[in-house]
C-alpha cells in the first residue's frame, strides 16, 4: 500500500477472497475509519457488496463517520451491541457479500463465553469465508487491546486467522498511524506497512 489511492490497493493487495484478517490497535487509533474508507472503496470500485456489523459506536455516530456518498445498496450497516455467531452467518449468506467487516469482535456474543465460546464463534468464520454459498467473503475482525498491550481475548484470536495488522498511533505525529502486517499473513509478503493521517473526518495515504 504505497501511494494514495490506498482503497484500490486495499482491494488489490490487501482483501483477498476466503481470507479473514484481525486489525488489532488502540482506542481512537484510525481502525474504524479506515475499514469505512477501505468498505467504501471496495463499493465505488468493483460496485461489490459491503456487509458491515457495527458495534462500536451509535449508530448516529457511524452514519457520520461513514458520510454520505455511499451506495446504500452496496454498503449495508448492521448496528448492534451483541450479535450471536449464527445471526452473523445467516446476515452473510443472505447478502453474499465482498467484504465483511465486524468492528469489533467483541461484539459476538459468543466472545463473552470464554475460549471455548470464541474458539467457537471463529471455528463458524472460517467455515463460512470458504463456503462459495457465502460468496467467500474477505473477513476483517477489528478489536482493542488489553491493557498489556495485547489483542483482547484469548491468545488463541491471532492463530484462528489468516493475517494479523497492527494499528498503531505514530509518536511524535499528531493524527497519524500506521497500518501494519508484521508476521502473521498467508497472503504474501511480510513485513509490510503503511501510514494514514486523519483528515477531514476520514484517513488518507501518506
Amino acid at each position: 500500500i504505497d501511494d494514495l489511492d490506498y482503497s484500490r490497493q486495499i482491494v488489490e493487495y490487501g482483501s483477498p477472497e476466503s481470507f479473514m484478517s484481525l486489525w488489532a490497535g488502540g482506542f481512537g487509533t484510525g481502525k474504524t475509519r479506515l475499514a469505512v474508507a477501505a468498505s467504501k472503496g471496495i463499493t465505488e470500485t468493483t460496485s461489490e457488496q459491503i456487509l458491515y456489523f457495527n458495534g462500536e459506536d451509535p449508530e448516529q455516530r457511524f452514519r457520520q463517520i461513514l458520510g454520505h456518498d455511499v451506495d446504500p445498496l452496496l454498503f449495508k450497516i448492521i448496528s448492534a451491541t451483541f450479535f450471536p455467531i449464527q445471526k452473523i452467518m445467516d446476515f452473510v449468506y443472505e447478502v453474499r457479500p465482498r467484504l465483511v467487516v465486524i468492528d469489533s469482535i467483541q461484539m459476538i456474543a459468543e466472545f463473552s463465553k470464554g475460549e471455548r465460546g470464541l474458539k467457537t464463534a471463529l471455528m463458524s468464520l472460517q467455515q463460512l469465508k470458504s463456503d462459495p454459498a457465502s460468496g467467500r467473503p474477505h473477513i476483517i475482525l477489528i478489536s482493542q487491546l488489553n491493557k498489556q498491550g495485547k489483542v483482547k481475548g484469548s491468545n488463541l484470536l491471532p492463530h484462528l486467522v489468516d493475517a494479523v495488522v497492527n494499528v498503531k498511533a505514530l509518536p511524535n505525529r499528531k493524527h497519524h498511524f500506521v497500518f501494519e502486517i508484521d508476521k502473521k499473513n498467508r497472503a504474501g509478503e511480510t513485513p509490510r506497512s503503511a501510514i494514514f493521517k486523519h483528515h477531514n473526518g476520514t484517513v488518507v495515504g501518506v
